[in-house]
């Protein structure tokens, strides 16, 4: 009742939250991911700015307790604790609350997919949709992307099994290149639905 006629707190931004928040929003409707704004959502740490954030489930599982991860940006802590100015988002992950989500199942070592990327937008589009086809396997890529020689190093270097290269010459011809780094096999012009394939093989 206290707060129910309260002011909004998205009605009060400077220009640097307002644009953090717009760009935000419109980044998690590109890649089709669900979100709610909570205008009374608060968090118990007094060191957040910008954005805090929940993830819950829908699962009955956990009953009313339906938080599983929860965080935010945390851009001035580092540097209240002493140290540089260093931007930074974190998060706390409820592990009581996610093993009682997961199938009591044995666990197997997922095969690794590494994204080979220029454009970093277009790598995340592209590994949440794989990550959705291909739930058995890790898909990871290069947030940053990097130089193309860097990305392949990393790559070998944490064992990824698999390559798959999306530059901007194959987001043009909407062709993969595919690389098995443990067998030097190499596949060209490959759909998407060809790439499932080879990898399911």
């Amino acid at each position: 009742e206290i707060y129910k006629n309260a002011p909004l707190i998205t009605d009060h931004l400077d220009e640097e939250s307002q644009k953090i928040w717009t760009e935000m929003k419109t980044g998690l409707k590109e890649l089709e991911i669900d979100f709610v704004e909570d205008h009374n959502l608060v968090r118990g740490l007094d060191y957040y700015n910008h954005v805090v954030y929940e993830i819950k489930t829908k699962s009955e599982k956990l009953g009313t307790q339906t938080t599983v991860l929860a965080g935010g940006r945390y851009d001035s802590l580092v540097e209240q604790l002493g140290g540089e100015h260093t931007p930074a988002c974190g998060w706390a992950l409820g592990l009581e609350r996610v093993s009682q989500l997961i199938p009591e199942t044995r666990f197997q070592a997922p095969e690794k997919i590494y994204i080979l990327g220029d454009d970093s937008k277009a790598s995340q589009k592209l590994a949440l949709q794989m990550r959705k086809d291909l739930p058995s396997f890790q898909v990871e890529y290069d947030f940053e992307a990097t130089k193309f020689k860097k990305q392949l190093e990393r790559a070998i270097k944490q064992g990824f099994t698999w390559v798959v290269f999306y530059m901007e010459e194959e987001r043009n011809s909407a062709t993969f290149k595919l690389k098995n780094l443990n067998e030097a096999e190499e596949y060209e012009a490959l759909s998407y639905n060809e790439v499932l394939a080879k990898l399911f093989a």
